[in-house]
């Protein structure tokens, strides 16, 4: 097999531009961000042409009073956040290998880490966008501002749509104060019942946490409960944290400056694990159930409901939908859903719960924004 040919444009018009010529070509053309995420969703051929973002670095304004910053798409996270740590702010995102993840591709990719449970997706601090079309086209949706959408918003179809609909060039972000403290509780369980009743304690509380994650698979989790804002309320709710906890084994604390590098590190799995990962879905009440159903290993938003499933090992086509189908009706059977996330089926068996009206939803998107199939080829 060919190796594809590569891409690197220096600014969003040389993105642009170069996409026009490559589809103008007839050549199927894939973005790469950090190559972190590059096996997302089903199996694709390869394509023709990587259209790398990684010198898309420029930060086009910078404005902290106003909470707003515009910068290329292939801006790391870590430089990112450096850049917002000086006016003493940040985007709430802690995703793995923030060195090599860049903003275009986080963004694309539409996953979140363990913070998801308190600041909610990455998708939801963008305020606008630049992207480049198939066709060397540039749309601009959104805005520098809040309330910036009349009509359509066509920012969020690009935001998680894996680079199908179009290549994200530049991004403007909200973003927020860093919190005065912070703190992370970790605590083992053997069982699932006696980790459902801590969760429960945790509802109970009516804490505002900002994140809260259980990991593990049958016999062996680890629940992960923060809390970050000013200090005297971090300190209340660090001892109702405990108290929530207080049944489980070998309990750890991270405070302070100490919670950013943890939860990054926390954010790796299931990213490193090698195979299959379904993801799944279901009211959060109902987590405790599903991962009693499941043999895992597992990796459990348990404030959102959102579960991934990571068996570790490469499948087959076949084993993998007879997987995805019996997690999918355990799911269904709570109210919830299970799609693939990473591994061999293509798209049109990757989402059995969502059922064909998506599949058909979607493909008129890909046919409107890119009708030649170039960034989208035939799976």
């Amino acid at each position: 097999m060919t190796a594809p040919g590569a891409l690197r444009p220096g600014t969003p018009e040389e993105a642009a531009a170069m996409l026009g010529e490559a589809a103008a070509a007839g050549r199927s053309i894939r973005p790469v961000g950090g190559g972190c995420l590059l096996d997302l969703g089903g199996g694709r051929p390869a394509p023709d042409v990587l259209l790398h973002t990684g010198a898309l670095t420029r930060t086009v304004f910078h404005e902290p009073a106003e909470l707003v910053i515009k910068v290329g798409a292939g801006v790391t996270l870590a430089a990112l956040q450096a850049q917002l740590a000086t006016g003493g702010q940040e985007v709430p995102w802690d995703l793995p290998w923030p060195d090599r993840q860049t903003v275009g591709g986080i963004l694309a990719a539409g996953i979140a880490g363990p913070r998801r449970l308190g600041h909610g997706m990455p998708r939801d601090h963008v305020l606008g966008l630049t992207v480049a079309l198939a066709d060397g086209r540039t749309i601009r949706p959104g805005g520098r501002v809040v309330k910036n959408v009349a009509g359509y918003d066509l920012t969020r179809l690009f935001l998680g749509s894996r680079g199908d609909l179009g290549v994200i060039t530049e991004v403007v972000l909200k973003s927020k104060p860093l919190p005065e403290d912070a703190i992370a509780v970790s605590v083992d369980y053997a069982a699932v019942p006696a980790l459902g009743a801590a969760l429960a304690r945790l509802r109970e509380a009516r804490l505002d946490l900002s994140f809260l994650e259980v990991r593990g698979r049958w016999g062996a989790y680890t629940l992960v409960a923060g809390a970050e804002g000013l200090r005297e309320s971090v300190g209340s709710q660090r001892e109702r944290i405990l108290a929530a906890v207080a049944d489980g084994r070998h309990a750890a604390e991270h405070r302070g400056a100490s919670v950013r590098p943890f939860l990054a590190e926390q954010a790796r799995a299931p990213w490193e694990i090698p195979g299959l990962i379904l993801r799944a879905s279901v009211p959060r009440t109902k987590v405790p159930a599903l991962l009693e159903a499941v043999e895992g290993p597992v990796v459990a938003n348990a404030g959102t409901g959102v579960i991934r499933i990571a068996p570790g090992r490469a499948f087959a086509a076949a084993e993998a939908r007879d997987l995805l189908g019996r997690v999918d009706a355990i799911c269904a059977g709570y109210g919830g859903w299970a799609v693939q996330e990473r591994g061999p089926l293509p798209l049109a068996q990757a989402e059995p719960g969502l059922g064909g009206d998506r599949l058909a939803l979607e493909g008129g998107l890909r046919r409107v924004f890119d009708p030649q199939a170039r960034l989208t080829p035939a799976t």
